[in-house]
């Protein structure tokens, strides 16, 4: 019963400090949703929110840029609290192609 408690405690903490927090506003070269833009890089921004919680700061980040369901570029994991104008560092993307991303922040108090 002990080493039970104990995982669960240790499992508790090892989680607090960390915090889910909604990823709003997505940017790409300072628009919502443009139908094109002419970067040849184009640069990423976003901003977290929490409404419950004071204190909270991102301390990393991970973009993934796919076409359609196909994964074109990924980040990885990128120690960071930078949200504003990240570039994109993969090939060289298509003319006249439809693309999207997603941006997973870690945030920790």
């Amino acid at each position: 019963m002990k080493k039970i408690l104990f995982l669960f405690l240790a499992l508790h903490l090892a989680g607090f400090g960390f915090a889910q927090v909604k990823v709003e506003h997505l940017l790409t070269e300072n628009q919502t949703d443009p139908l094109s833009i002419d970067a040849l890089t184009p640069r990423f921004s976003w901003q977290i929110t929490e409404a419950n919680k004071r204190g909270i700061m991102q301390s990393a980040y991970e973009i993934k840029v796919k076409k359609g369901n196909h994964s074109v570029w990924s980040s990885g994991k990128v120690l960071s609290d930078q949200s504003m104008y990240v570039p994109y560092k993969g090939e060289t993307l298509a003319s006249g192609q439809k693309y999207s991303w997603q941006e997973r922040s870690i945030q920790k108090h």
